[in-house]
């Protein structure tokens, strides 16, 4: 009974979906475009047979992409397609693999979105990434015969008491998992309190650990810092939400009322909110450049607001001290690895849930410290920035941190090539390059 009643509200909530994302094109037009996408009708063909990856967005496109570079490797007679909900993991995508796989918006969970989608495609498996459980795609692709598998599962028990409140549907939904490949033991034990097979969930690891540092950045990032920051210090607030931001200056402002010759580079989560920020900054006194403007060689901006996406990894090497952003509000935090990997300390809000394991294993070992306030922020700010040992340390503990978490990604892609063979998919003497498909991306 429950499903039926899901299948109805899924199907009535296209049109609130729909008027959603042409709301959101007022500030980001790319929400406005590709909607057939969303109906499951792309506009590119797409070759059947294709192993298909889902990630939500950027944070899951970084996490999966080992195993899509493993498989296009790995299985080159196998297509890929890789799709996304956000315009910002599209763009992600596109940078990431260009036309070496295939890509579109993802269906909505509306039984005739994702029939006419899986009609189209004909994927012969499906490799969710992180939490992405949808009733209706997992119910069609198992009516199929299309194996699924979650990758890099990560499972905050408010997710998880989500879950357990839809009863039978809830299980179904973890029952049709072939394979669970989870970050942590919290997270297995979460799913397997909802109904998975023990023998078909393993514990690899975060993914995101295995991120590693361009070749030849370092020069680079030299002249980079020396363009924006000169011989200030700088920190920056990486991922943040209109809710935190007012706090970040509030303290930024009383650092430079203080003497301390500082910048921040401040990074929202939505690039297009940037406008915003600035107009913010200047009600507030304080010098504002966007990123895009590029450095002003008579000017040295209090505050640096980026304003484009997919910067992260080139500005934290200008930063003395990162601050995680989502943390200060009730969005639960975002990634501190891609910081950490910079050898950066790392500040954090007590709203950590989404990395609550990564968290703690940074803050067990002296990498991170908490702040709740603008004042608390303010005074770690200050001994951080006058203190180039505690800066060194904490930085050196977030790298231990970082080295001894790597390896998931070897892990998931072992484990997903065993996956594969098993369902017959691929075998261990598939190869090869694979071929030129076009993408949907645009």
């Amino acid at each position: 009974m429950l499903e039926w009643i899901y299948r109805l509200l899924a199907l009535l909530a296209v049109p609130g979906a729909l008027a959603r994302h042409w709301i959101k094109g007022v500030r980001q037009p790319e929400y406005r475009e590709r909607t057939r996408e969303r109906l499951g009708i792309s506009p590119t063909p797409i070759p059947t047979g294709s192993l298909w990856f889902h990630c939500v967005s950027v944070g899951e496109t970084v996490a999966a992409a080992p195993l899509i570079e493993a498989s296009l490797q790995r299985f080159g007679q196998v297509p890929v397609l890789v799709t996304t909900t956000t315009p910002a993991g599209s763009a992600e995508v596109g940078r990431r693999f260009g036309t070496s796989v295939h890509h579109c918006y993802a269906p909505y969970d509306a039984t005739f979105a994702v029939r006419r989608f899986l009609r189209r495609t004909s994927p012969v498996g499906l490799v969710l990434v992180e939490t992405e459980l949808w009733p209706n795609l997992l119910r069609e692709t198992t009516s199929r015969g299309i194996p699924a598998w979650l990758v890099n599962a990560r499972l905050s028990e408010r997710s998880a008491k989500g879950y357990r409140s839809l009863g039978v549907m809830g299980r179904n939904m973890v029952r049709a998992l072939r394979g669970i490949a989870s970050q942590y033991e919290d997270t297995a034990t979460r799913l397997l309190d909802l109904g998975a097979e023990p023998s078909r969930v393993a514990v690899t690891g975060s993914t995101k650990f295995d991120v590693r540092l361009p070749i030849a950045a370092s020069a680079r990032n030299r002249a980079l810092r020396q363009r924006w920051s000169g011989r200030r210090s700088c920190w920056i607030a990486a991922s943040t939400h209109a809710a935190e931001e007012p706090i970040l200056l509030r303290a930024h402002r009383e650092l430079l009322g203080l003497g301390e010759h500082v910048a921040l580079i401040l990074a929202p989560r939505h690039a297009h909110r940037a406008s915003g920020i600035r107009a913010a900054c200047q009600r507030m006194g304080l010098e504002v450049r966007l990123y895009s403007e590029g450095p002003h060689p008579e000017s040295e901006p209090d505050v640096i607001v980026v304003d484009v996406m997919g910067k992260l990894m080139d500005l934290y090497p200008l930063a003395d001290v990162a601050f995680i952003g989502g943390s200060l509000d009730a969005t639960g935090g975002h990634n501190p690895i891609e910081a950490a990997v910079h050898r950066l300390p790392l500040l954090a809000g007590p709203e950590r849930r989404n990395f609550a394991e990564v968290c703690r294993r940074f803050e067990e070992a002296g990498a991170l410290r908490l702040i709740t306030g603008a004042s608390e922020l303010k005074q770690e700010l200050r001994k951080l920035l006058n203190s180039p040992q505690q800066r060194s340390e904490m930085g050196k503990f977030a790298e231990r941190v970082v080295e001894r978490n790597r390896g998931a990604a070897g892990r998931t892609v072992e484990l997903l090539q065993r996956w594969l063979e098993d369902a017959g998919i691929a075998s261990s003497r598939q190869g090869g390059p694979p071929g030129p498909p076009k993408s949907c991306i645009g």
